[in-house]
């Protein structure tokens, strides 16, 4: 979260009481005197200090998924389970968000987190953060698709994706394997993409 609203849940205090203390520079992150409101501070790893003594802040919590096929990358749905499902007679799931937006059939890691600052980080295309999904399709892929995954593809709707990376892993008459990069997260991007090039 935020160091103004750590701030002000660690001690109580108003937003502008928590402004004027890091003004004042009176308030550090790990030994250094923080100034700014926008920094994220995590008590998982972050020592933060207030005239020199310790607060309590906040800790997050992140939990990795290994996602079974069946299952969607949603919170509720009325027809099918969610993958919070599969956890929450474990942990509590109400404030958790879903990281990482697997299809329905696909199966694959998926991250469980509450820290909203790092699930909007990690699926906004403007941060560029990369995902690597494993494809396997009938028949085999043909080198230049390589290309066209380098140039952005474009959807049979006319949306034109934003550059990303096809490896081929092995290809035969019978299947083909290849990883595929994007940092964009568009529904159903990477079976689009490779429908476009004649892959199922």
């Amino acid at each position: 979260m935020h160091i103004l609203k750590a701030l002000q849940v660690a001690v109580q205090c108003s937003h502008k009481q928590a402004k004027q203390w890091l003004r004042q520079g009176r308030v550090q992150v790990n030994g250094e005197t923080i100034s700014h409101f926008t920094m994220a501070v995590d008590g998982n790893w972050d020592q933060v200090t207030l005239d020199q003594e310790p607060l309590t802040i906040p800790s997050h919590h992140y939990w990795v998924l290994n996602k079974k096929p069946g299952y969607l990358s949603a919170r509720r749905d009325p027809n099918y389970p969610s993958v919070l499902d599969l956890v929450e007679k474990h942990i509590d799931t109400s404030q958790l968000s879903i990281v990482g937006r697997l299809d329905r059939d696909a199966c694959g890691i998926v991250l469980l987190t509450d820290n909203g600052q790092l699930h909007y980080v990690l699926e906004n295309p403007y941060f560029s953060v990369a995902k690597t999904y494993r494809v396997i399709v009938n028949g085999p892929i043909a080198e230049e698709a390589v290309d066209y995954f380098n140039l952005g593809v474009r959807f049979l709707d006319g949306y034109q994706c934003q550059p990303a990376q096809l490896k081929i892993i092995s290809t035969s008459q019978q299947e083909s394997t290849a990883e595929v990069t994007i940092i964009e997260g568009k529904r159903h991007q990477v079976k689009k993409c490779s429908l476009v090039l004649g892959l199922r």
